[in-house]
């Protein structure tokens, strides 16, 4: 199964762009959102992967050269409150918190 989803915001100057796509039992989500944020832009990529149940197994989100790769606990029950980040600067990654 392949879809792709475009829409725009309603409230703000925003798309975003989704393909949906199964790979044997995984669900993969992979999306661009583009828009307006304050006096400049933005740029935001994620991607999702999700098994039959629609549970998060994988996520990584992007914007311009900063990633964050939020990991799953070993039992796969909850987020670690930290991620990866990488950019050019700094190539190899480096453990940083997230979410508070």
């Amino acid at each position: 199964m392949r879809r792709s989803v475009r829409w725009t915001a309603i409230a703000w100057p925003a798309t975003e762009e989704l393909v949906l796509r199964t790979e044997g039992d995984v669900i993969i989500a992979d999306s661009i959102v583009t828009g307006a944020y304050g006096d400049g832009s933005a740029r935001v990529e994620y991607h999702l992967e999700l098994d039959t149940h629609w549970q998060v197994l994988r996520v990584s989100v992007q914007e311009g050269d900063t990633r964050i790769d939020p990991e799953r606990d070993s039992g796969g029950t909850s987020w670690r409150a930290a991620s990866t980040w990488t950019s050019p600067s700094r190539p190899s990654p480096i453990r940083c918190p997230f979410g508070g």
